[in-house]
């Protein structure tokens, strides 16, 4: 490609998403994005956690000089599934995986979201 990517403006960015919701569902490679943001936003401002909960997996942090919420919800897989059976020695069921019906463990808590 011949054309290059502005560099990124923190200032910018939180111009664009003042007053907005955005968050990251996934695994560890979402977790990763959205610490990346994390990591270039500090140079506008240091968010405050606005957890609901103590759960590692569904964290809030917020921007409060320009009311940007940014979260993270973590799952396994984006649709529903169901774990194979621990207590069977040979560890060799299969996860049953539904393709047609989304994860209710991050579904539930992404409705008042701008971007997700």
């Amino acid at each position: 490609c011949e054309d290059d990517l502005p560099v990124f403006d923190p200032f910018r960015f939180l111009e664009i998403v003042r007053g907005k919701t955005m968050a990251f569902v996934g695994d560890s490679v979402s977790r990763n994005h959205m610490q990346s943001l994390i990591c270039l936003l500090s140079q506008v401002e240091y968010p405050v956690d606005a957890s609901v909960k103590a759960d590692e997996y569904f964290k809030r942090w917020t921007y409060e000089t320009y009311n940007f919420t940014i979260a993270t919800f973590w799952t396994p897989h984006l649709v529903k599934s169901t774990e194979p059976d621990p207590t069977k020695p040979e560890h060799t069921d299969l996860f049953d995986l539904y393709l047609d019906e989304a994860d209710e463990s991050w579904t539930a808590e992404i409705g008042d979201f701008d971007y997700v």
